[in-house]
């Protein structure tokens, strides 16, 4: 099991994307760009699965995860979202 985020970074540039888990809350419905930040405080399930495609940082130098989502390219930002590192539980 990846447990650091060094760890992470290392298995996707090295083997490609990587399956993960969040706890999802009812705001990530309504994403629609940017970067992700939990704002609502009612969890809508226990966990939802995504692929992890990479990372990247804010301008101010926090740590943020590029997915990809499974629910269509109508959601998000076409199927894919950026979540700011240890939200959610990822």
């Amino acid at each position: 099991m990846l447990s650091t985020y060094e760890e992470i970074m290392t298995e996707l540039y090295t083997n490609g994307p990587v399956q993960v888990g969040f706890v999802a809350y009812d705001d990530f419905y309504t994403y629609s760009s940017g970067i992700y930040e939990k704002t609502s405080s009612s969890e809508v399930w226990g966990g939802h699965a995504v692929k992890l495609i990479g990372w990247n940082y804010d301008a101010n130098g926090r740590l943020y995860w590029i997915c990809e989502n499974e629910w269509g390219t109508s959601w998000g930002d076409s199927g894919f979202f950026k979540i700011y590192a240890g939200q959610c539980g990822l």
